[in-house]
């Protein structure tokens, strides 16, 4: 499908580029953009708005697939391609041009030769077995000890932006039911809080069948743009760190293996830091459950490429996988007029038949799926967070030497009750969700962290019960010690004088009405003391049945 026309210009017009571009260029002649200049790094040309210049390329017919291989030559699929104002164009006609990235531009390398680097883009387009792809990756963690500038507003491009104000969208909208409506059950249940952490270059381990080693003698990467982006449910402090790479130029079943493998690498300043430990120092996050990926494909993918996708592996053993892992390739999980769905414990595959041109409204479509996988990532962090507090309360000194902190138990109660079950499956109205999501929760590995939870939850409750049990008897002996206090100053006084009276031999009318007025105080304290425990044993047992209940 023609979308419109080209500008090429720079390096993209010169002959070694048109004759070995993977896609096929066929320039119109020639053509002057009025009002910009030139740019180049790294044998890449851009352009830059500059009014009274003018800059003369080439006009050239675009499709899909000829923008989709431009924006990944470029490199910057993220911000630099726009349409732009032309004259002489026909009827309707849209022109694209290039414009540079002032956010992350490509690593100098003491420049490169146009030739090598076409060499090393030619080979890693060859690679990219599965074509167009949006790939989204999710680390579920908790941001209970984050810093407060991890919540300050990031400036974005205008494409994270847009994506970022469709998860609002979605979450504060279209997912939520009636019955989700009020404002306090969307705040506890649907309503997560999206914000970008900005755009960053990642370096992907390039594998083919005859791969090719660095001056180093290491595996060659390849640099991908991506941007990062948390999303967060206030009530819990638990969420997820997401990063998209979008219409990714490197293979995505290259990008799923070092995610698979945790080998994904940020590069800053020409080093690549393995992102995990760099999300952690520099943002102060705490990963818990398993990373999830969702890959969004819009070619016709082969049941060995799904196979590949979702055993996140580069070349997996084909049969040798298992019959789990190929049940998943051969009966999928939902299948529709507009896509197909895959799952396995880590990785969901959504195959599209058609593929919107422009990359905010791609993503738009595609926030609806990732909203719900991102619930099912806080669910899973939420979980696996209280359970690890569960089990580091009964690993430690108190708990071991049989003392019981009871108002940390029920702080562990209180918090347990609202890290689980955000959501309803049956309320899900689009395709991937409405119908899949429960057996897309199954296969990602939710029903075992929900028994898991179910069965802390319940050694907690005993747990709580134990502690309530020791700390109404260590009560009791205190009022029994300070009844019998109280009783030996009531009736020392008497004491005194009765001894007194035997001494002389004279018994006294006063002696004898304070000794009856010491048994009548005794017998009072006696009846308060045995209210004050009934209640006590009333209240404790309404307690249990309110955790019970809830």
């Amino acid at each position: 499908m023609d979308n419109g026309y080209l500008f090429l210009c720079g390096e993209c017009a010169s002959e070694s580029f048109l004759r070995r571009f993977p896609v096929p260029l066929a320039p119109m002649g020639t053509y002057t953009l009025k009002n910009y200049t030139l740019h180049t790094i790294q044998s890449r040309a851009f352009l830059i708005p500059q009014h009274g210049e003018e800059i003369t390329g080439l006009l050239c017919p675009a499709g899909d697939s000829l923008l989709w291989t431009m924006d990944q030559w470029k490199e910057v699929p993220l911000l630099c391609r726009r349409q732009v104002e032309g004259d002489g164009l026909p009827e309707n006609g849209k022109l694209f041009a290039y414009f540079l990235n002032t956010t992350i531009p490509p690593a100098e390398d003491g420049g490169t030769s146009l030739e090598r680097e076409l060499d090393a883009f030619l080979r890693q387009f060859e690679s990219n077995i599965l074509g167009k792809c949006d790939v989204h990756l999710m680390f579920p963690c908790s941001f209970e000890h984050a810093p407060e500038a991890l919540f300050e507003e990031v400036p974005a491009d205008e494409v994270t932006a847009q994506f970022i104000r469709d998860l609002e969208k979605v979450s504060q909208e279209e997912f939520c039911p009636d019955d989700f409506s009020q404002e306090d059950n969307t705040e506890r249940y649907l309503k997560l809080e999206h914000r970008a952490l900005g755009v960053y270059a990642f370096s992907i381990t390039f594998i083919d069948d005859n791969p090719v080693e660095g001056p180093d003698n290491r595996p060659e990467k390849s640099r991908q743009q991506g941007f990062l982006y948390f999303s967060r449910h206030k009530a819990t402090q638990c969420g997820s760190i997401n990063l998209v790479f979008p219409s990714t130029a490197a293979s995505a079943l290259q990008i799923l293996n070092d995610f698979c493998g945790n080998m994904l690498c940020l590069s800053d300043g020409g080093q690549d830091r393995p992102l995990l430990p760099w999300l952690v120092k520099y943002w102060g996050v705490q990963f818990f459950g398993t990373p999830r990926a969702v890959l969004f494909a819009y070619n016709p993918l082969t049941e060995y490429q799904i196979l590949q996708c979702l055993a996140l592996e580069s070349v997996p053993m084909g049969t040798l996988i298992g019959p789990t892992l190929r049940a998943c390739a051969t009966d999928n999980i939902a299948q529709y007029d507009v896509a197909e769905v895959y799952v396995s414990s880590k990785c969901l595959v959504e195959v599209e038949h058609t593929c919107e041109t422009e990359l905010a409204q791609r993503l738009a479509w595609e926030s609806i799926e990732i909203f719900f996988v991102e619930l099912l990532l806080l669910q899973n962090a939420s979980t696996r967070r209280v359970c690890q507090k569960v089990l580091d309360y009964m690993n430690s000194e108190e708990a071991l030497s049989g003392e019981k902190n009871y108002d940390r138990l029920i702080a562990l109660s209180n918090e347990m009750s609202s890290a689980i079950l955000f959501f309803d499956y049956n309320y899900f109205l689009f395709p991937t969700v409405s119908i899949a999501c429960q057996k897309i929760s199954k296969r990602f590995g939710m029903n075992a962290e929900l028994e898991k939870y179910q069965e802390y939850r319940a050694i907690l409750e005993q747990m709580i019960d134990l502690a309530h049990e020791e700390r109404e008897k260590i009560e009791n002996d205190n009022m029994n010690l300070l009844l019998l206090i109280l009783t030996v100053v009531q009736v020392l006084p008497t004491l005194i004088e009765t001894f007194a009276m035997l001494l002389t031999g004279q018994w006294s009318l006063t002696i004898l009405s304070s000794w009856a007025l010491s048994i009548g105080i005794c017998v009072a304290l006696c009846g308060l003391f045995e209210l004050y425990k009934r209640r006590q044993v009333q209240s404790a047992s309404r307690r249990h049945k309110r955790r019970i209940n809830h």
